[in-house]
Order: structure tokens, then C-alpha cells, then sequence
């Protein structure tokens, strides 16, 4: 039997977790009696832990190293990794964690799991220090007229994070990205042999849906967490009051909670918006299963769940090409959902996608549902859990990846 815990920062939490638990599901039903699953985690949400998996894994609470330290972590893991006889650790988008150490020790094997895009880190950390700036005038003018500059010319955060992701590299037996654009982009950063690399590629899995309606309710819908640097939900607010005169026997649904909530629902009143609803943390699956539209104007994604979700559904995706991710979901666009050109003017063109998919005949809009369907498929459970045990095994079986 084969034992693989995953280290996670939280658990259960979000996206990551929900893949974790994902490939946890279709490794324990296909193969009964062949894997093992444990949980390493600073924090374990054991209220938010589904009913299957209460007797079927494992989580462990371990010191978090941001708090309590590199030390503290791996004396704690290792003790656990020696006395579970785990064979396989996965590090799951945790760049400054280091498994260096319990590898070394303990002859278990690593794997990276980059579920972000990659080197998304020196962007926030510019985004972070633009935030800043802009709290006093003196420093706004400041980082816009002269820091800002030398930031971005001198390159240091960029190579700092570089650094961190090489570390991850060197120090991993494999290392996952979610799409092929991605394995590029890494190959070129680090400087691998593009021929020769441990770099794999393994895309999110999705869930088909049954029971499917054709027949759809006007309404655009938005799930997702609203925060500020990723999401940008605003910019969907702007372009629904462009749109929404345009549109108006459609709705505009918000389904989803986080820091910008308040400042979303104040920004909808002063932009006069009509037939606009925040429904808050839902279930999305009966938004889904009447929705026409599904929206996604993120600054960056890595893989965005959302999307495939979406599609699974029948609902048609439209979103800021932001990301590679993306664009392999979607693409090519006007088959399995629409891209639209992130930049100046992005709103104006956003909300003029959503009212030409709105306003398509119904006999197109059935084609595109269907085309999203079988695209979604592409990313079945069987076909993405296959290729994760598929590197499990490779691991296992004395080769490194």
C-alpha cells in the first residue's frame, strides 16, 4: 500500500483542498486497498470535513513554520512521516516551505503542486506595496512618479521569488503545473532542458454533471471569493452598468463572500445598478443549473474551478484572458466560452461580450453548452486522477519522475 499525505496551510479550505480531496476520492474507490491518505496542516477545519472522509483519512495538525518556525515543522513532520510510513509528500502551493529536510531524513519522496500561475508571487508583492503607497498622497506620487520604476527595473523581488520557485524544484522529485503554457514558462525561467525536466503537467479534474436543462433563466452569474487582487470583482460591476440597459430582461447574481463584500454592495448602489443580487457563500449548484452566463474578470488565475464548473453545467463561460489556464479552458474562444482582452477598456469590451452572447440565437447557444459539456470532460476525474497515479507510481517504483 501506498501512503501519501498532503501538506496544506489550511483544511478544508478552498480550491487546493477540494483537488485534494478529489484525488484522495478516485485514488480510494478505484484502487481499495492500494493508497493511503493523510493530511499534514497548520490549521484543520474539521467542521468543513465532508462525511466520507472522517474514517477514510487522516489529518494531522503540525506547527506552522511562518509562526513557529522551519525547525518546529519538520521535527514534527518527519515524526509523523516515520511513524505512518508515508512513502509520498505533497507540497501543495506552499513556496516558502522547504520538505528539503524530512525527505533527506526519512528517504520519502516529494512532490510540488503549483495550482497558481507561475511566479504570480512577485506580482502581488508589487500590488501589496502599491496598496501602500496609495494610503498618503505624498507616497502615491512617489511610487508612481519613481519607485515604482526602480521596482520594477532593479527586478530584485522577481528574482527573489525566482529563487524561491528553483529551490522548490531542485528540492522536489516532481513538480505538477496545471497547464502546458505553464511547464513552458518554468522550462524558460529555470533554465531546464526542455526535453529532460521533472516538471509535469496535470490539470484540475471536474465532475460530470446529470440531468442537465437547455432550458436557462436569463440571469449572468458570478461564484467566487470576492477579494481584491485576484478577482477584481469591480470590474464586473462597471461592466454590468455598461451592459445592463442593454440587457434588460437579464439579471446580474453574485455568489460569493470575502473582504470586498461590503465595499461590492456599496459600489452597486452609487453605480445605480439594477437587477443585481449578493447571495453571499451558497451552494452554487442551483445557480448553475439556471444560469445562462458565468462571469471571471481576475487579474490572474491559475486554474480557475469556477470555469470548468461552469461548464460542466452547460453555462457558458465568459472571462479576462488573464492566464494561461484560461485560455486552455476556454479556448478556442467562441467554441467553449468567450476570452475577452484584458487592458484599457477592458470593462467597455467585457460588457460588450456579455450582451452579444446574451442576444445569440438560441439554436447557438445550445451548440456552445454542448461544446462546454464535452470540453468539461477532458477533465474527468478518471482522466486527471489517472495521470496523478500514474506519478504517485513513478515515484514508488524507485525512478524519479
Amino acid at each position: 500500500m501506498t501512503h501519501i499525505a498532503f501538506v496544506h496551510i489550511e483544511f478544508p479550505s478552498g480550491g487546493g483542498e477540494r483537488i485534494t480531496m478529489d484525488i484522495a476520492r478516485y485514488l480510494m474507490r478505484t484502487y481499495p486497498g492500494s493508497y493511503r491518505i493523510s493530511i499534514l496542516t497548520f490549521s484543520f477545519r474539521e467542521d468543513l470535513l465532508p462525511e466520507e472522509f472522517k474514517d477514510s483519512i487522516r489529518v494531522h495538525t503540525v506547527p506552522d513554520p511562518g509562526k513557529d518556525g522551519q525547525v518546529a515543522f519538520t521535527e514534527k513532520a518527519i515524526g509523523i512521516v516515520r511513524a505512518e510510513k508515508i512513502d509520498i509528500l505533497v507540497q501543495v502551493g506552499q513556496i516558502y516551505l522547504s520538505l528539503k529536510d524530512i525527505s533527506r531524513t526519512t528517504g520519502c519522496r516529494t512532490v510540488f503542486a503549483n495550482h497558481g500561475r507561475p511566479l504570480w508571487e512577485a506580482d502581488f508583492s508589487m500590488w501589496e506595496r502599491q496598496q501602500i503607497a496609495k494610503r498618503k498622497l505624498r507616497r502615491t506620487i512617489l511610487w508612481f512618479g519613481l519607485r515604482k520604476w526602480i521596482y520594477l527595473i532593479s527586478g530584485k523581488t522577481y528574482r527573489k521569488v525566482l529563487g524561491t520557485y528553483r529551490r522548490n524544484y531542485e528540492e522536489s522529485d516532481a513538480y505538477v503545473v496545471l497547464c502546458g503554457e505553464y511547464r513552458e514558462k518554468l522550462v524558460s525561467a529555470l533554465g531546464c532542458d526542455p526535453g529532460r525536466n521533472k516538471i509535469a503537467v496535470i490539470e484540475n479534474p471536474e465532475y460530470k454533471v446529470d440531468g442537465i436543462s437547455f432550458d436557462r433563466e436569463n440571469e449572468i452569474i458570478f461564484v467566487g471569493r470576492l477579494t481584491r487582487f485576484d478577482k477584481r470583482v469591480e470590474r464586473l460591476l462597471k461592466a454590468w452598468k455598461l451592459a445592463q440597459e442593454r440587457l434588460g430582461g437579464w439579471n446580474l447574481t453574485v455568489i460569493g463572500d470575502g473582504e470586498e463584500y461590503g465595499y461590492l454592495k456599496a459600489m452597486s448602489s452609487r453605480l445605480g445598478l439594477k437587477r443585481i443580487s449578493f447571495e453571499g457563500y451558497r451552494n452554487p449548484a442551483p445557480y448553475y443549473s439556471r444560469a445562462s452566463i458565468s462571469c471571471l474578470v481576475s487579474e490572474t488565475e491559475g486554474w480557475p474551478l469556477c470555469l470548468t464548473e461552469a461548464q460542466a453545467n452547460g453555462v457558458i463561460p465568459v472571462a479576462l484572458d488573464c492566464s494561461g489556464g484560461v485560455r486552455q479552458i476556454l479556448g478556442p474562444s467562441g467554441e467553449n466560452g468567450f476570452l475577452v482582452r484584458p487592458g484599457l477598456f477592458r470593462e467597455r469590451r467585457f460588457a460588450d461580450t456579455l450582451v452579444r452572447v446574451a442576444m445569440l440565437p438560441e439554436a447557438e447557444k445550445l451548440r456552445i453548452r454542448k461544446n462546454v459539456i464535452r470540453k468539461s470532460a477532458e477533465y474527468s476525474i478518471e482522466i486527471i486522477g489517472g495521470k496523478w497515479k500514474r506519478l504517485f507510481d513513478s515515484l514508488t517504483e524507485g525512478d524519479r519522475f
